[in-house]
Parts: C-alpha cells; structure tokens; sequence
C-alpha cells in the first residue's frame, strides 16, 4: 500500500509539479538578483497569484512583499489592489477579521480614487465575509451599495453575475424569494444579451433556490432545460456530474426514490470515469442519507462504507503543502550541484587524468545520496501529511462538537425559558378561572335574587307609598342590568381562559394512524349536531365530496379532531348569521378531499358572508376575532394553525365577501393508497 501511495505521489510530482516547479524556480531566482522594485513588485505579485488557489497562507506573504514596495513608493492602485486582493486570500483561508480589516482599507483606497467597478467588486466580497458573521444587515447593505455603482456604470454583464451572486448569498441564508428575485433579474439580463452559458448558469442556480423551497416541480424544471442545454454543447464532467446530483437530490427530497437512484447513478457514472473523486463522493454521500430517509438500512450502511472510503483516501493536506515541498527539493539539487562542481575543480587541478572517474564516483555516490535522501524526505513528509490530515479532521470534528454542543445549550435554555413561562401562564389562568367562577354564579344568583324582590315589591307589598316603590323597581332594575352585565362578561372571559388553558395544555405524542375520511365524517357531524341542539330553528345542508379510496395520515386524535371543530364552529356561526338575515338562504358545507404523491388537501367550504380582505391576513392572529365579544374569543383559529403545523402540515383561508369562504389543509400521507 504504502509503495503505491509513493509511485500515485511521485507520478503527480512529475506530471503536474515539473511546469509548476519551472515557473516558481524562475521567479524566484530572478527575484533573489533583482534590484528594481518595480520589477520587484511585479516578480511578488506574480508568485502571489500562482499560490492564491493552493496555498492561501503563503499567497498573503508574496502580496504582503508588494503591498510594501507600493508603499514605499507611493503606486496607490497598487496599494488599492493588493489590499484587496490580500482580503480575497484571507476570505479563502478562513481568518474572516483579518479578511474584513483589509478588504475595508481596499474600498476606502478605491473610493478616493473614484475607481467604481473594482469598488463594486470590494463591497461584494465585503459583503461575502459579513455573510460568514450571519450579519445579514450588513450582507444587504454592501450588496446594494455594489449594485448601485454596477448600474451606474450600464454594465450590463457585471450587473447580471452580481445579482446572480446575490441570489446565491441570499438563497444560503434561506432568504428564497429575495434570492429568486435576484437570479430572476440576472437571468432576464443574460437572455436580453443572448449569453446562452451564463443564463444556463443562472439557471441552475434559479433550480437550486426552488429545491431549497421544496418545490419539487418548478425545480426540475430548470435543471432539465439546463440538461437539455449540455446535451448540445457538451459541458466539462465536473458541471454534467453536479447537474445529475442536483436533480438525483431534488427527487429524493421529493420521495421520488427510483428516479432519484437513477440519477445519483449517471452522476456517479460520469464523474468516475472522468476522475472526479469529490463528486462520487458526494453522490454516495446523498444516497446513505436517501437509503436512512427510506429506512431502508442495509444499503444506507454500504454507501456510507463507499462514501468513507474515498474520503479516507484523499490527502486534502499533500495538495497545499505540494508546492513547498518542490521549492525545498529545489534547494537541495542547487547545493548539490554547487557542491558537484567543487569537486570537479579539485580533480581539475591535481589530474587530468583523474577527472571522469573522480567525477563519475561523485556523481554516482551523489545521485544515490540524492535518491536515498528524497525517498526519505517523502516517506517523511508522507507520514507528516497523514497525521496533518488526522489531526485536522480531529479538529474539525472537535470544532463541530463544540458547535453543536453550543448550539443545544442555547436551545435547551430557550426551551426551558419556554417552558418556564407556559407554566407561570399556565398557572395564572388555573389562578383566574376560579374567581371567574365565583363571579359568574354569584352574578346569577343575584340575578334570580333581583327578580324576586321585585315581585315581592310589585305584588306583597302594599304599605310604601308609590314613589319609594317606583324607585326601589327602578333601582333593582339598574341592579339586575348591571349582573348582566356581569355574568355576560364574566362568560366570556371564562371562554378565553378555558381556550387558553387548552391552549397550554401539553400536546400528546402518541400519533395515531388514521382513515382521514371516517374522522372527517365523524367530526363534522358531531360539531353540527352539538350546534343544531342549541339553535333549534337552524338546518344546515352537509356536502361530503371524499375520495373514494381510504386515505391514510397520522395525527394525534384529540388535537385534530379540536382544530376541525373550531373550523366547522366557525363556519356554522357565520351560516347562522346569514340564516337569519337573509330570506329564503340555504346554508350549505362542502367537505372535501383531494391528494397528490405526498400529500392530502382536506377542504371546508361554506356559502356564508365570507371575510372582508382586511381580515382575511389577520385571522390566525390572537385573540383577533370577528365575532362579537360574547361569541367569540379569537384563539379557535389559531390554536388550529398551531397544531396543523403540528402535524407538519399547512392551512390557507380564502373568501370573497358576501358569497364563501374555504378553508384548506395539508398534510402528509401515510402508505399513499390502502
């Protein structure tokens, strides 16, 4: 194994180090004789560069050289430039402050010089490191600052790539419809310039936006238009291979499993036959997670083995350190050789004779003191890179530890603040309802009581004089007015406290399987029945429009059946209204069911008033209700929002005033079809 590490390592040293090692051999050694220091700058820079996609550390030391010269000699865009380009290699390495100090000085430098588009691209990558802090404030305010400037300039191309990079930055901090406005417009500028790349670019980043948003068809839909784009102009293995993940990815997300292996399989295909070991890592990666989703464990475990396996075997640190390594053997074979012609001189002058067979000694002993010697250094820098590599996954896996761990600290001391104030809330309102109690039968007590005095007043006593009569009616009056008031009152803050208390109370977890058309069925007519008792004069027409198939969800029983009947309670409350104020009106409900691949829609349709649209955005608000005070509390529709989303599902209102108002839910099914 390991002379198989030495010979992979020694190929790729001599296939793709020789060039590299000729074009930094060159710079360096004209560096070390040159004199003018504009030459100079130029010889650093050039370095710089050449090491700014491997080695970002050692790039900061080259431009750190010419960012010095340039102010030594007073060459202010250059200053201007290799602060910023100092910043880009910090933003690169990960040291984020370091990164801001000099991309800020960058755009100070520019802005005096009034140079607009290196400004622009300054407040991008400005903005691109406040996105690292999570501070989105800043984020937008550089990015507008940077589209500004763009639009001043009328470029058309640089606007596009800038609101397709803020889309990116806006879609990874799960701002999606902000992101998709922004690639929307880049995308719409790169077709108005017939650039047919950069708008498939786009457009693939339009497909991600939609996959983050879970919207399964729009997204595919982009991806394929791009496929279709790459099957005419045939793209790198690197683009086609990452297309197929995205879209093997958006139908796992989706549960379309077969056509999701199908594509994780071409990604796979492609990318090995080209050599690209990241992505088949990726693929497998995405088919353990696929393969768990499915609960399907035997193949979950197999990719994962496969997905380790080319991880373990990549040396993330041999790549960075490459470089050096060819700078240090360059080094060695310069003092070898200064050393060979030393002792080519010393042969020289005692025997010509001598001279090629002292050489050939010496240059045999060297070459094998050279070839034992670079063996070892790489056996050495083998074993170094091996445990750089274990000790910065350890790192990294310390560094996600400790991340996570402080991340379920914060969570558990939100929970238990929570926690802490639904049972101070809890207790308040057990505090409150007996007193409400109290009230409310007493005021009814003194109700019946007012009644009787004033018969006895009326009929029994005769003695006072009329007037005191008269007064002492009206005062009982005024006083049985007033326990109306009271016991009303009292009722309906009672109603609040009670939905509060169910509001509080702690949720089952048991989920229950259940036929969404029986509980429906079941619930609705109990909730009509229990209103029909108490308004004799009401009838209702009940429409059960249900899929003949059985559909399957799992819900927790009591808290579902609670928030369909705080919508039908709604519902035949507005009917009744409508009853009784509209002559010859038939009140009717429509109950419905419809369902797709992954999802059921259960719909509660009434002919009522409807809503005003002034409402309609404010109708799963607390204690917001358009009921009156004595009818209504206004937490029925939000404790039902509440546990819909429960149930990891959704629920919509949509009404036109004066003829309906339909209620949707969505919720996940179970076995799809029974």
């Amino acid at each position: 194994m390991k002379r198989l590490l030495l010979s992979l390592i020694l190929t790729l040293v001599w296939n793709v180090g020789v060039a590299q090692r000729n074009q930094v051999d060159s710079l360096l050694k004209q560096l070390s004789v040159e004199k003018v220091d504009t030459n100079r700058i130029a010889m650093y820079a050039e370095i710089g560069y050449y090491y700014m996609d491997n080695n970002a550390g050692k790039a900061i030391e080259y431009f750190k050289n010419a960012l010095a010269l340039s102010e030594t000699h007073n060459k202010k865009y250059l200053v201007a430039d290799y602060n910023y380009t100092i910043g880009y290699c910090y933003l690169i390495k990960g040291d984020y402050n370091k990164s801001l100090e000099y991309l800020l000085k960058a755009a100070r430098l520019y802005e005096d010089h009034k140079s607009v588009s290196e400004l622009a691209n300054t407040f991008m990558q400005i903005a691109n490191v406040y996105g690292q802090f999570n501070d989105f404030k800043r984020v937008n305010e550089y990015q507008d600052k940077a589209q500004e400037l763009v639009e001043r300039l009328k470029d058309s191309e640089q606007l596009a790539d800038l609101l397709d990079s803020r889309g990116i930055l806006n879609d990874r901090m799960g701002q999606y419809a902000k992101a998709l406005e922004f690639h929307q417009k880049a995308y719409k500028i790169a077709i108005s310039l017939k650039d047919e790349d950069r708008a498939t670019s786009i457009l693939s980043n339009i497909g991600l936006n939609y996959k983050h948003q879970n919207k399964t068809k729009e997204a595919l839909d982009c991806f394929y238009r791009v496929k279709n784009y790459f099957e005419k102009n045939k793209p790198n293995p690197i683009t086609l291979a990452s297309l197929y993940n995205n879209i093997a990815a958006t139908y796992a997300q989706n549960g379309s499993y077969s056509l999701a292996k199908a594509s994780f399989d071409k990604s796979i295909s492609i990318s090995a036959e080209a050599g690209i070991p990241y992505i088949v890592m990726e693929n497998y990666h995405n088919l353990s997670d696929m393969y768990g989703k499915m609960k399907d464990f035997e193949p979950q475990i197999d990719y994962l083995n496969k997905y380790y396996t080319i991880k373990d075997s990549l040396f993330t640190a041999d790549s960075k350190n490459q470089l050096t390594q060819l700078e240090a053997d360059y080094q060695v074979e310069q003092k070898n050789i200064e050393i060979i012609k030393q002792a080519g001189e010393v042969v020289k002058q005692k025997s010509q004779r001598n001279i090629f067979v002292i050489i050939s000694i010496s240059a045999a002993l060297l070459l094998s003191a050279m070839v034992i010697f670079y063996f070892r250094i790489n056996k050495a820098n083998l074993l170094l890179n091996e445990k750089n590599s274990l000790i910065n996954t350890q790192k990294n896996e310390l560094e996600m530890a400790l991340h996570n761990l402080y991340l379920t600290q914060e969570e558990l001391i939100r929970q238990e603040k929570f926690a802490s104030v639904g049972q101070l809330t809890k207790g308040i309102v057990d505090r409150i309802l007996n007193p409400l109690n109290y009230i409310n039968n007493f005021s009814e007590s003194s109700i019946l009581l007012t009644h009787e005095l004033k018969g006895i007043f009326e009929k029994e006593i005769t003695s006072v004089e009329e007037e005191i009569k008269t007064d002492s009616i009206d005062l009982l009056n005024l006083i049985e007015n007033s326990m109306v008031k009271i016991n009303d009152h009292g009722k309906s803050t009672a109603r609040i406290v009670k939905d509060m208390q169910n509001l509080l109370k702690e949720k089952s977890s048991e989920y229950v399987k259940i036929n969404l058309n029986d509980t429906v069925i079941k619930c609705v007519n109990e909730v009509c029945q229990k209103f029909k008792n108490a308004n004799q004069q009401f009838e209702v027409e009940l429409i059960f429009d249900l899929k003949s198939q059985e559909i399957f969800t799992e819900v927790l029983p009591s808290e579902f059946s609670q928030a369909i009947s705080n919508i039908v309670d709604n519902s035949l409350y507005i009917l009744d209204e409508k009853y009784k104020t509209v002559k010859g009106f038939v009140p009717e409900i429509r109950i419905s069911t419809e369902l797709n691949e992954s999802e059921l829609f259960f719909k509660i349709r009434d002919n009522g008033k409807g809503i005003p649209p002034r409402d309609l955005e404010r109708l799963f608000n607390p204690f917001f209700t358009t009921k009156p005070t004595s009818a209504g509390t206004g937490l029925g529709l939000f404790m039902s929002k509440d546990i819909i989303e429960i149930h990891k599902g959704k629920i919509n209102i949509t009404s036109k005033e004066g003829e309906f108002t339909e209620v949707v839910i969505v919720l996940p099914i179970v076995n799809e079809k029974v």
